[in-house]
């Protein structure tokens, strides 16, 4: 009975030593937008999420391409670091990866921010 009293509880440990400790988080942007700017940013695509092992934030990279409207095949870069416990630090940028012979590519428009974290 020990035997089996025994082998129960380092099953229950083990179990509780490979409890998923994982936290979802919402991420909340405030940056500039200038008027008329197309921006590649995955907060144009609804709400943002982001999980971290034992709830610590690590920095993020977000690439998003698109073919845009001047004939041009952009990507956009969202870099996050963090700053504290509830932030992160955010910068937006946007490189040409090709462009139609008779394109004329529109100007970029790179942007700071910060990103703020909530749990779900």
């Amino acid at each position: 009975m020990a035997l089996i009293g025994a082998l129960a509880l380092s099953l229950g440990a083990a179990r509780v030593a490979t409890r998923d400790h994982s936290v979802t988080y919402k991420l909340s942007l405030a940056a500039p937008e200038e008027p008329n700017a197309i921006y590649l940013t995955r907060w144009h695509l609804g709400q943002v999420t982001a999980t971290f092992d034992d709830g610590s934030l690590e920095p993020l990279t977000y690439r998003t391409r698109a073919h845009v409207y001047d004939g041009c095949y952009w990507q956009g870069t969202e870099t996050l670091r963090p700053i504290n416990k509830t932030q992160f630090a955010y910068e937006y940028s946007e490189q040409i990866l090709s462009c139609d012979p008779d394109a004329v590519p529109l100007r970029k428009t790179p942007r700071k921010g910060i990103v703020t974290v909530e749990k779900i």
